[in-house]
């Protein structure tokens, strides 16, 4: 650590602290539409209450166990039946963010609010072993370059495949946690936050969420995606160390030099 000593005439008495504060880098509220200006999602559509893949404000679709809530604003996106004809008929759908700047920034952070509309118990949920949500992510990536998996959820093995509940699979297995890496931790319609961070940094982002939920009953809505970063190169202002004479010091000239060390070297 280096220390410059400076000589002042009077006496200034000043605070300086530093702090550090994540910037949004991406956010996602879908309270307009974005398609094909801020994401691209595969063909939205809404073929009735139980087989939709779209912006929504709740209104035009059904859950199973209650409305999604604790969502952000009007407006989310949510996916059941997702392979039906009134879309593209395929599965699994997908939205992708690309080409967020991160140029300048590291500590890189992505989360989200996520929920299930169907959050019945064990053996009474309506999803099975082929269902899935995965949020993934790439840095200077594009075309057919590979994704690096962040968050997913998917269905609760209890020993059979089909019609179970829906959580967290932190591990991205295609399972939802049960003890390993972590408790079952279900999805219900009151959405929650998850996310998770990314140790990379470069110029571009990429965050690609895909979704497979081929029945009806099995539903899934997201909202409030954001990615944060913290700015590099950002310097912490100097700290004053000492002063000559003491701060409180009594009896001291009006005329009189101040010496005051810094924590670095003040230009």
């Amino acid at each position: 650590m280096k220390f410059k000593k400076m000589y002042l005439t009077s006496l200034i008495a000043v605070g300086l602290v530093g702090s550090a504060q994540a910037d949004d880098l991406m956010v996602e509220t879908f309270e307009t539409d974005g398609q094909n200006i801020r994401y691209v999602a595969s063909q939205p559509f809404n073929d009735g209450s139980s087989d939709h893949w779209n912006r929504t404000d709740g209104l035009d679709i059904s859950n199973v166990s209650a409305p999604y809530s604790n969502n952000e604003g009007g407006f989310f996106w949510a996916g059941e039946d997702v392979d039906d004809d009134g879309g593209n008929g395929s599965t699994p759908q997908t939205m992708e963010f690309t080409d967020i700047s991160i140029t300048g920034f590291n500590n890189l952070a992505f989360s989200g609010l996520f929920g299930a509309g169907n959050g019945n118990g064990v053996g009474a949920g309506a999803y099975d072993a082929a269902d899935f949500v995965r949020v993934e992510y790439r840095v200077d990536g594009s075309g057919v370059d590979p994704y690096t998996a962040g968050v997913c959820f998917g269905y609760l093995n209890n020993g059979d495949a089909f019609n179970e509940p829906f959580g967290l699979d932190a591990d991205c297995d295609g399972e939802a946690d049960n003890g390993v890496p972590g408790p079952f931790t279900q999805l219900i319609p009151s959405m929650a936050n998850y996310g998770f961070t990314i140790a990379a940094t470069g110029n571009t982002l990429d965050i690609l969420i895909s979704v497979s939920l081929s029945s009806g009953n099995e539903e899934f809505a997201f909202d409030n995606l954001v990615v944060t970063g913290d700015a590099s190169g950002v310097d912490d202002a100097p700290a004053v160390t000492a002063t000559v004479p003491a701060d409180a010091a009594t009896d001291v000239l009006l005329a009189s030099n101040v010496l005051i060390n810094f924590s670095e070297s003040v230009d």
